[in-house]
């Protein structure tokens, strides 16, 4: 569907997406339902028990206002979604590496 008949490889269809390059919009109505299904699916009203809901990953800068919409006041979206879990995760090791030196 996005790439051009097959005259791009998946790489460079990746490339053209992450540089603003690559148009979406036929495809995005369609990928946006099957995000919001699948997490309608998974989450349900479930996410109520929660005072927030981090919302993370490229489908966070496309889906913006759908997941807003969705979780409402629960919802944070990071600064930069798409870095935001490696970031965490770099975060959480720091803080492994700490509790482990503070043992010694």
């Amino acid at each position: 569907m996005l790439n051009h008949d097959g005259l791009y490889s998946l790489a460079e269809v990746d490339a053209q997406l992450r540089q603003g390059q690559l148009d979406i919009s036929h495809a995005s109505p369609v990928w946006k339902s099957e995000i919001l299904g699948f997490v309608e699916k998974q989450w349900g009203g479930s996410f109520r028990r929660f005072s927030r809901v981090v919302i993370v990953g490229g489908g966070a800068k496309i889906l913006r206002e759908e997941l807003l919409l969705r979780f409402k006041e629960r919802a944070f979206i990071p600064d930069d979604p798409v870095i935001a879990t490696a970031r965490g995760l770099y975060k959480y090791a720091l803080l492994k590496e700490k509790r482990g030196q503070n043992r010694d």
